[in-house]
C-alpha cells in the first residue's frame, strides 16, 4: 500500500519532466516556494520548539538503559591527624599522668563494581522511553506537515491574491476605457445619458475592488510573512503567476483512509504515547517485585606518621603509625519492597489513569485522521468539478465580452450588457485561481493523512510553480 500510496507523493514531480531531470542541489530561486520554507523552518517557533522536544526526548533512551547497565564508582580520600592529649590513667596498679600524640597521614580508597542483575520498574522503564522516543518523533513529523500544509496555503494565498489584483486592474482599466467611449457616443448624441452613467458606475465600483483587492494581497502577505519573516517578502515576485492544475490522486477512499490508519504521524504518535502510558503502569506495578544486584569492591588503606605514648618519669614510646590494609567485598543484594505506605498503590493508580487518557486520545486521533481523509478526498473532487466549470465560465465569459464589445460599437447592444459580461468574466478570473490553489491545498492534505507529505514533495511542487511561472528550478 505504501508504494502505491507513494506514487501520489511524487505525482508533482512527474508532472514537470523538465524538472524531474534537476538535481535537487541546483540553486534556489528567490522567492520560490522552496525558499519560503527554508526561511520558515528556521523562523517558525512551533517548528523550533517541536525539534527542540525531539531532541530532549531522545536522552530518555540513554537515561532509562543507564538503569540496567553495570556501574563503576572509585572514592579517594586523604586524612590528615595531629592530636594531643594528657590525663590520669591506671598504669599497673597505680594512677599515673599518661600523655599521648598523634601525627599521622591516611590515604584510602574503594573501587566499587555494580551490576543489577534483575529490576522490573528499569526494564519497563527503557521500553516506556523507547515509546516516547517514536512518539517524539512522530509528533515531529507530524509538526512538519502542518507547517509544509500551512505555508504552502499562505503562499498560494499570495500568488491568488496577486492574479485577483491584475485581474481587477484590468477589469478596471477596461471599465475606464468604456466610460470614456460612453462619454463621446452620448456627447455626440448617439446614446443617451443611461449608459453613460451605467459605464461611470462600473468604472467607480472597479476601482473600489481594486482597492479591496490589494488589501487582500497585503493581508496574504502579512498571514505568509508570519511564516517566513519579513526578510522573505522582498524576493517574492510581485507579478501575477498562473497556479498550475494536477491530476486527480489515484487510489479509492478506503484505500487512502486504511493508509492514514496506519501511517499518519499523529495516530502514530498518540498511539505510541498509549503504549508509552500502558508500559509505565507495568513499570509502576514493578515497585511489587523484588531487585536483585551484584556489588563487587576493592578498598585500600595507607597510613603513615608518628604515634607517641608516654609515662612521665617511667616511659616515653614513640613509635611510626605505618599501616597497610586491603580488603575485597562481594555482595549479592535482594531488595524486596513489602509495604511503601501504600506509594506503589497510588503509582499503579496514576499510571492507569495516564494510560486509560492516552487510549482514549489515540482513539479520537484516529476518528480524526479518517474524517481528515474523507474530507481532503471529497473536497479534491469537488474542487476538480468547480474547475472545469470556473474554466468553461471564464471561455464563455471572455466570448461574451468580445460579443457584446461588437454589439455596442455596432448599436445593437448597451452598455449595461457590457458591463454585466466584463462582471462576469472578472468573477470567473478571480475564482479560478482560488480553485486551482484549493486542488493543490487538499492534496496536500490528501498526502498528509498518509503520512506522505514530506520536504521533498515541497520541493517537487516548488519546481511545478516555477515551470509554470517561467523561472528555473530551485
Amino acid at each position: 500500500m505504501r508504494r502505491f500510496c507513494g506514487i501520489f507523493a511524487l505525482t508533482i514531480g512527474t508532472l514537470a519532466p523538465s524538472f524531474s531531470r534537476a538535481g535537487t542541489s541546483t540553486m534556489i530561486q528567490p522567492g520560490s516556494l522552496w525558499a519560503a520554507w527554508l526561511a520558515a523552518r528556521t523562523h517558525n517557533p512551533q517548528f523550533q520548539e517541536a525539534r527542540a522536544r525531539l531532541a530532549a526526548t531522545r536522552t530518555r533512551h540513554p537515561a532509562a538503559l543507564a538503569g540496567l547497565l553495570p556501574r563503576l564508582s572509585l572514592d579517594a580520600n586523604r586524612a590528615y591527624t595531629n592530636a594531643w592529649s594528657v590525663g590520669p590513667e591506671f598504669y599497673g596498679s597505680s594512677l599515673l599522668t599518661v600523655e599521648q600524640s598523634e601525627n599521622i597521614s591516611q590515604s584510602y580508597w574503594t573501587v566499587t563494581f555494580t551490576q543489577p542483575l534483575f529490576d522490573w520498574s528499569a526494564i519497563q522503564k527503557l521500553a516506556a522511553a523507547n515509546a516516547d522516543v517514536a512518539a517524539a518523533a512522530a509528533t515531529y513529523d507530524a509538526t512538519r506537515m502542518s507547517l509544509i500544509e500551512n505555508l504552502v496555503k499562505r503562499y498560494l494565498a499570495v500568488r491568488v491574491a496577486q492574479s485577483q489584483l491584475a485581474a481587477t486592474l484590468k477589469t478596471a482599466q477596461a471599465f475606464a476605457i468604456e466610460a470614456r467611449q460612453a462619454r463621446d457616443r452620448h456627447q455626440s448624441g448617439l446614446r443617451g445619458i443611461i449608459g453613460f452613467e451605467e459605464a461611470q458606475s462600473a468604472e467607480a465600483s472597479a476601482q473600489a475592488e481594486v482597492i479591496g483587492a490589494r488589501r487582500a494581497l497585503s493581508q496574504a502577505l502579512s498571514a505568509l510573512a508570519e511564516l517566513t519573516g519579513p526578510s522573505f517578502l522582498a524576493r517574492l515576485p510581485a507579478r501575477p503567476q498562473p497556479l498550475p492544475l494536477i491530476p486527480l490522486p489515484p487510489l479509492s477512499l478506503h484505500e487512502w483512509v486504511r493508509e492514514g490508519l496506519h501511517a499518519n504521524p499523529t495516530v502514530l504518535a498518540a498511539r505510541l504515547r498509549a503504549r508509552s502510558a500502558h508500559i509505565q503502569v507495568s513499570a509502576a506495578r514493578g515497585g511489587y517485585w523484588p531487585s536483585v544486584r551484584l556489588q563487587l569492591s576493592h578498598t585500600r588503606d595507607l597510613t603513615g606518621g608518628t604515634y607517641g605514648y608516654a609515662v612521665p618519669g617511667v616511659l616515653d614510646l614513640p613509635a611510626p603509625a605505618a599501616n597497610t590494609a586491603q580488603q575485597n567485598f562481594l555482595l549479592l543484594n535482594l531488595h524486596w519492597n513489602f509495604y511503601a505506605g501504600g506509594g506503589t498503590d497510588a503509582s499503579v493508580d496514576r499510571a492507569e489513569d495516564e494510560a486509560a487518557l492516552a487510549r482514549g486520545q489515540a482513539e479520537r486521533a484516529v476518528l480524526k485522521s479518517r474524517a481528515a481523509a474523507e474530507e481532503a478526498f471529497n473536497s479534491l473532487h469537488a474542487d476538480f468539478a468547480e474547475v472545469r466549470a470556473y474554466e468553461e465560465s471564464a471561455l464563455a465569459a471572455r466570448r461574451a465580452v468580445v460579443a457584446t464589445e461588437d454589439g455596442v460599437k455596432a448599436g445593437l447592444r448597451s452598455e449595461f450588457d457590457l458591463v454585466n459580461a466584463r462582471l462576469s468574466l472578472l468573477s470567473a478570473e478571480t475564482n479560478l485561481p482560488a480553485v486551482h490553489a484549493a486542488v493543490i491545498n487538499d492534496a496536500l492534505a490528501l498526502e498528509s493523512t498518509a503520512g506522505l507529505l514530506t520536504p521533498q514533495s515541497l520541493l517537487q511542487l516548488s519546481r511545478m510553480l516555477e515551470s509554470t511561472s517561467g523561472g528555473s528550478s530551485p
